[in-house]
């Protein structure tokens, strides 16, 4: 099995990642699990104000230029809490996604609004490249926003 880890770059020149799952890349299907997980990277970046420094990927890490955000708001604390569910097993499956733009969040509520062509993108590109612990598909069934000491 891969993983992936993409870390986010804030405001105060701090750093934290999002990491999840990923199918093992071979011969047959790198370019395709690359370009999945090129979509996940900037469904994320669609609804966040960091910058990616790092992109790390099974066999594959790259490394961004460290440009601090202009947006004081991109902070590593603020944070979309994605939680989905394996499709085969039934468990849960949750990670972050720091410098969370909260622009993106429903009125009145936490969570990201699903009617937003972001939230759209997003949960789509996750769904595409992000797996359980266990190799198995999953489904986002929250996405919202969550502060964290870090």
């Amino acid at each position: 099995m891969g993983s992936t880890s993409i870390k986010f770059l804030d405001a105060a020149n701090k750093t934290s990642a999002a990491g999840f799952y990923t199918p093992d890349m071979t011969a047959g299907n790198i370019a395709a699990t690359n370009t999945a997980i090129d979509t996940l990277k900037a469904a994320m970046l669609a609804v966040t104000l960091g910058n990616v420094v790092r992109d790390a990927r099974y066999a594959q890490v790259t490394d961004n230029a460290a440009v601090i955000p202009s947006d004081e708001a991109a902070r590593r604390q603020n944070k979309w809490a994605v939680s989905a569910v394996d499709n085969v097993l039934s468990g849960e499956v949750s990670f972050t996604i720091p410098t969370a733009d909260l622009q993106f969040c429903a009125t009145g509520s936490n969570a990201m609004d699903t009617a937003t062509q972001e939230y759209i993108d997003l949960k789509a590109a996750i769904e595409a490249v992000v797996q359980s612990k266990y190799g198995n598909a999953i489904t986002v069934t929250k996405i919202e926003f969550v502060g964290r000491s870090i």
